[in-house]
């Protein structure tokens, strides 16, 4: 053992700064991010339709349009719609070429192959490209990885991720009084409790303990104590 002062200079001079790793962005939840991440596109990458509806051109204030196309979510528009033109869209939906806004289905009423609007739309009901995050902007800044981390770097198109490698311990119990579990029980000693409390939790921390290998250590033969012993690292 060594004195307090001692301990805590030789943690002083431990160089700042963790190693680092790239990790699966399935192994990310719960790790340490070490630097920025940058997105690699724009979200959403597309104009796109924020409703189940109707998308007619920007400028097209006409009350019935006929129906040309339909596009679902995931769907490619499959032509560019002209004036008293429509395409039935999802919600999520790419915007077909040509339109900039889409009037709800509530508004509304559909013929066979056309529909006439009874209600003026006020919005243009449309999430446009890039709203959320643009290429080049951070989606993720430096700390633990949460649940909703891991989530938006996949929105991102991100499968990989840059974390610190994380720190490892040691539990050592120390002292001629305590026996580890399932060793056989000698006379005078105890079996402690202390490292298998404490070794779980170490994971939940991401620092993996080696308590294990630390029992060995604890057994060896302990230097003989000072008439006047100072405080110690491990009192």
């Amino acid at each position: 053992m060594i004195e307090l002062e001692r301990a805590l200079a030789i943690l002083r001079n431990v160089p700042a700064g963790a190693l680092v790793e790239t990790i699966p962005l399935d192994d990310a939840l719960g790790r340490v991010l070490a630097r920025d991440v940058l997105s690699p596109i724009d979200s959403p990458p597309f104009d796109k339709s924020a409703m189940d509806g109707f998308a007619v051109r920007d400028a097209d204030d006409s009350l019935q349009f006929t129906i040309v196309d339909t596009v679902a979510a995931g769907g490619v528009p499959a032509r560019t719609i002209g004036r008293g033109e429509c395409a039935r869209i999802m919600t999520g939906a790419m915007l077909p070429p040509g339109t900039g806004r889409v009037i709800r289905k509530e508004y509304v009423r559909e013929e066979t192959g056309s529909i006439r609007v009874h209600t003026p739309e006020q919005g243009d009901n449309v999430i446009r490209k890039g709203a959320s995050l643009r290429a080049g902007q951070p989606v993720l800044r430096p700390g633990v990885i949460g649940p909703q981390d891991v989530g938006a770097l996949a929105g991102s198109g991100i499968d990989r991720v840059t974390v610190a490698v994380p720190p490892r311990t040691a539990i050592l119990c120390t002292g001629r009084k305590s026996s580890p579990p399932a060793l056989t029980w000698a006379p005078a000693r105890s079996m402690t409790a202390t490292a298998p409390s404490f070794a779980p939790s170490s994971p939940r921390c991401a620092a993996p303990a080696a308590h294990e290998r630390a029992w060995k250590i604890s057994r060896l033969p302990l230097p003989r104590r000072s008439k006047n012993p100072s405080p110690c690292a491990t009192c």
